[in-house]
């Protein structure tokens, strides 16, 4: 499988979209900073 590189330009959570979307609780994780590099 390939890998996927995904970089972090802003880290924000709008409560609205979430609650309207989402099944379960959504907060923000602390552990992801902006301009952070993720692999998935």
């Amino acid at each position: 499988m390939a890998q996927c590189k995904i970089t972090v330009l802003k880290t924000t959570l709008q409560k609205e979209i979430a609650e309207e979307f989402c099944q379960s609780e959504v907060s923000v994780l602390p552990f992801i900073r902006r301009r952070a590099d993720v692999y998935h």
